[in-house]
């Protein structure tokens, strides 16, 4: 009888643990297998933006403890690509010297300060892995100062149904303080957008700006770059209203470094200059030349000098640098000009210096406010001109 129960209760066991790993089973069915990921080809024939590029780590850092000039970061990466705007990935053949297809052409488009030719072959793309990554190489004959080549493209990335692609690569870079050809390989993500480009990328550093070194001029750097803000503010300057003066004492030892209007002698006042032949005038061309005009006799000069302090420019221009327009020099005499512009008040004054057999002395002194009617040579009040020809506005 015992057995028989005991029969029984294994039996009684057995079908519930049988029924409780079915309903477990039911409740729990097996996943269904994911879908296999689709990667998309990429098309980048057309015109890209760049619109950023991100250095991965401190590898492309500048070392502060190294001056930051226009010649010693050329070639530092953050700096070459902060040039760059776009890529237009072209179909044209590019092929080696012995006219084997190397790829296809591609240009960086780049600002105004990094001038490329769009006719010539610098680099060239290819698809690799079945259109799914690609390549950017330079030619080894390409006659530039920075390799361009993205090196180790991978992880390429596409959105927007393929108008945006990101990826990754290794990049060129100048060691900071080291020759041109001290070079470091630094990890970047590039981010580019389908179309034309309009400004430069964003250079970044582990997704946040990058802080750039501040860039050191050299002398001859901080001269364009004055010079290119007096053609700016100061435009073609006269007026046919103008003051003349005579130093008062001793003009025969006073320089134009000290002369002080104040102490000068007027000898022609504003309201009878407009009765002498041409009016003063003051510019710098487009060829970056200086011309002067002072009663009618006329002097350019290829070579001069800026300064600025506050709203005042300063420009001096040295004997040996000038070329004469309807004058010539005294024989055994040479000169010296300084001439000062005010932005805020337009107040203009010119100094002859002149030197003559050892002895210095003013010339002249004239003053002027612009007149801000008169914008070119054509509008210019000054009859003759003997400059015709020559200022290039």
């Amino acid at each position: 009888m015992n057995n028989l129960k005991n029969t029984l209760f294994v039996t009684i066991a057995f079908l519930a643990l049988i029924a409780t790993q079915s309903c477990s089973k039911d409740d729990n069915p097996s996943p269904e297998p994911e879908p296999e990921e689709t990667v998309q080809k990429i098309e980048l024939e057309g015109m890209w933006t760049i619109t950023s590029v991100n250095f991965l780590d401190e590898t492309a850092n500048w070392d502060n403890a190294v001056a930051f000039t226009s010649e010693s970061g050329l070639g530092w990466a953050p700096n070459m690509y902060g040039k760059t705007m776009g890529i237009n990935f072209q179909t044209t053949a590019v092929n080696d010297e012995s006219n084997t297809k190397l790829g296809s052409k591609f240009s960086f488009i780049v600002g105004e300060d990094l001038p490329l030719s769009e006719s010539d072959n610098y680099w060239y793309w290819n698809y690799v892995d079945e259109q799914e990554s690609f390549e950017m190489k330079q030619l080894a004959t390409a006659t530039l100062p920075y390799d361009f080549s993205l090196l180790d493209i991978s992880d390429v990335k596409t959105e927007n149904d393929g108008d945006k692609i990101v990826f990754q690569a290794k990049i060129n870079s100048r060691k900071p303080g080291g020759e041109a050809t001290e070079t470091l390989q630094v990890p970047v993500e590039i981010s580019i957008a389908k179309g034309t480009p309009s400004a430069g990328a964003a250079i970044l550093l582990k997704g946040h700006p990058f802080v750039m070194p501040e860039l050191e001029l050299t002398e001859e750097e901080n001269q364009a770059v004055l010079i290119a803000e007096l053609q700016e503010v100061m435009g073609f300057n006269s007026n046919a209203l103008y003051k003349m003066y005579m130093p008062a004492e001793y003009y025969w030892i006073t320089t134009i470094e000290g002369v002080d209007l104040d102490k000068a002698t007027l000898i022609l006042p504003a309201d009878e200059s407009n009765h002498m032949p041409s009016a003063p005038f003051v510019v710098i061309d487009k060829n970056n030349t200086l011309f002067l005009n002072i009663r009618g006799y006329g002097s350019g000069y290829e070579k001069f000098k800026v300064s600025k302090e506050g709203d005042i420019y300063t420009l001096w221009g040295e004997h040996a640098d000038c070329t004469l327009y309807g004058q010539t020099y005294a024989e055994n005499s040479t000169y010296r000009i300084k001439v000062t512009f005010d932005t805020e008040t337009k107040e203009t004054v010119v100094l002859r210096e002149l030197l003559n057999e050892g002895m210095v002395y003013i010339d002249y002194a004239i003053s002027w406010t612009k007149d801000l009617s008169i914008t070119t040579t054509s509008s210019w009040e000054g009859g003759w001109d003997p400059y015709a020809g020559v200022i290039e506005l």
